[in-house]
Protein backbone atom coordinates (compact mmCIF):
# COMPACT_ATOMS: atom_id res chain seq x y z
CA UNK A 1 0.00 0.00 0.00
CA UNK A 2 1.37 3.33 -0.81
CA UNK A 3 1.29 5.24 2.40
CA UNK A 4 2.21 8.80 1.02
CA UNK A 5 -1.32 8.05 -1.40
CA UNK A 6 -3.35 7.94 1.28
CA UNK A 7 -1.84 10.87 3.20
CA UNK A 8 -3.00 13.04 -0.17
CA UNK A 9 -6.55 11.58 0.25
CA UNK A 10 -6.97 12.37 3.43
CA UNK A 11 -5.78 15.82 2.88
CA UNK A 12 -8.36 16.31 -0.07
CA UNK A 13 -10.73 14.29 1.82
CA UNK A 14 -10.45 15.59 5.33
CA UNK A 15 -12.79 19.29 4.17
CA UNK A 16 -15.50 17.08 2.54
CA UNK A 17 -16.05 15.09 5.77
CA UNK A 18 -15.79 18.48 7.69
CA UNK A 19 -18.47 20.03 5.94
CA UNK A 20 -20.55 16.15 5.77
CA UNK A 21 -20.07 15.90 1.70
CA UNK A 22 -18.57 12.75 2.55
CA UNK A 23 -19.39 9.88 5.05
CA UNK A 24 -16.95 7.24 6.45
CA UNK A 25 -18.72 4.75 8.78
CA UNK A 26 -17.70 5.07 11.98
CA UNK A 27 -15.06 1.94 11.99
CA UNK A 28 -13.31 2.76 8.65
CA UNK A 29 -12.44 6.39 10.10
CA UNK A 30 -10.67 4.10 13.02
CA UNK A 31 -8.47 3.28 10.29
CA UNK A 32 -7.01 6.89 9.10
CA UNK A 33 -5.57 9.74 10.98
CA UNK A 34 -8.11 11.82 12.30
CA UNK A 35 -8.31 13.65 15.25
CA UNK A 36 -10.43 12.62 18.08
CA UNK A 37 -13.13 16.11 17.34
CA UNK A 38 -13.05 15.19 13.81
CA UNK A 39 -13.96 10.95 14.51
CA UNK A 40 -16.48 12.23 16.36
CA UNK A 41 -17.80 14.73 14.03
CA UNK A 42 -18.09 11.95 11.50
CA UNK A 43 -20.12 9.52 13.78
CA UNK A 44 -22.47 12.01 14.61
CA UNK A 45 -23.31 12.95 10.79
CA UNK A 46 -23.11 8.99 9.97
CA UNK A 47 -25.30 8.07 12.05
CA UNK A 48 -27.78 11.49 11.74
CA UNK A 49 -27.85 10.49 8.20
CA UNK A 50 -28.00 6.14 8.69
CA UNK A 51 -30.65 6.13 11.40
CA UNK A 52 -32.83 9.71 11.10
CA UNK A 53 -34.52 9.38 14.55
CA UNK A 54 -38.59 10.08 14.16
CA UNK A 55 -39.92 12.43 17.57
CA UNK A 56 -43.39 10.92 16.66
CA UNK A 57 -44.65 9.38 19.65
CA UNK A 58 -45.69 5.39 19.37
CA UNK A 59 -48.28 5.56 21.79
CA UNK A 60 -49.64 7.84 24.10
CA UNK A 61 -49.12 6.64 28.60
CA UNK A 62 -52.18 6.49 30.14
CA UNK A 63 -52.56 8.78 33.29
CA UNK A 64 -51.29 6.99 36.15
CA UNK A 65 -53.03 7.79 39.58
CA UNK A 66 -51.04 8.02 42.66
CA UNK A 67 -53.29 5.07 44.14
CA UNK A 68 -51.71 2.75 41.27
CA UNK A 69 -49.43 0.26 42.14
CA UNK A 70 -45.91 0.43 39.68
CA UNK A 71 -45.83 -2.57 37.91
CA UNK A 72 -42.35 -4.60 37.89
CA UNK A 73 -41.39 -7.86 36.18
CA UNK A 74 -38.09 -9.73 37.21
CA UNK A 75 -37.25 -11.90 34.45
CA UNK A 76 -34.68 -14.97 35.21
CA UNK A 77 -33.59 -18.63 34.01
CA UNK A 78 -32.83 -18.93 37.16
CA UNK A 79 -35.76 -19.14 39.81
CA UNK A 80 -34.84 -21.82 41.72
CA UNK A 81 -33.14 -22.89 45.07
CA UNK A 82 -29.70 -21.51 44.64
CA UNK A 83 -27.22 -19.73 46.53
CA UNK A 84 -28.45 -16.45 44.25
CA UNK A 85 -32.20 -17.07 45.62
CA UNK A 86 -31.15 -16.70 49.34
CA UNK A 87 -29.42 -13.57 48.21
CA UNK A 88 -31.74 -12.09 46.39
CA UNK A 89 -34.82 -13.78 47.79
CA UNK A 90 -34.17 -11.06 50.66
CA UNK A 91 -34.29 -8.31 48.39
CA UNK A 92 -37.82 -10.05 47.06
CA UNK A 93 -38.98 -9.91 50.15
CA UNK A 94 -38.59 -6.42 51.40
CA UNK A 95 -40.07 -5.04 48.28
CA UNK A 96 -42.90 -2.86 49.33
CA UNK A 97 -45.96 -4.73 47.96
CA UNK A 98 -48.43 -1.26 48.54
CA UNK A 99 -46.48 0.33 46.38
CA UNK A 100 -45.15 -2.69 43.73
CA UNK A 101 -47.09 -5.15 41.95
CA UNK A 102 -44.40 -7.59 41.20
CA UNK A 103 -44.33 -10.69 38.59
CA UNK A 104 -41.97 -13.01 37.99
CA UNK A 105 -41.14 -14.56 34.61
CA UNK A 106 -39.04 -17.79 34.37
CA UNK A 107 -37.44 -18.52 30.89
CA UNK A 108 -35.39 -21.61 33.11
CA UNK A 109 -36.26 -24.91 33.02
CA UNK A 110 -40.03 -25.29 34.50
CA UNK A 111 -39.07 -26.69 38.20
CA UNK A 112 -42.33 -26.56 40.18
CA UNK A 113 -41.22 -28.67 42.95
CA UNK A 114 -38.07 -26.85 43.92
CA UNK A 115 -39.71 -23.58 44.67
CA UNK A 116 -40.43 -22.90 48.12
CA UNK A 117 -42.87 -21.26 49.25
CA UNK A 118 -41.00 -18.23 50.55
CA UNK A 119 -40.25 -17.80 46.45
CA UNK A 120 -44.33 -17.81 46.04
CA UNK A 121 -45.15 -15.56 48.35
CA UNK A 122 -42.00 -13.19 47.05
CA UNK A 123 -44.52 -12.69 43.94
CA UNK A 124 -47.77 -13.65 44.79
Amino acid sequence: MDWDAEEDALGHDRPLLANGAALLSPYEALLHPFSMPELRHNAERYIARRFPVDYTPRFRPRAVNSTDRLRVWFLSADFRVNALWHLAGEIFSALDRDRLETFAYSIGPNCPASATERQIECFC
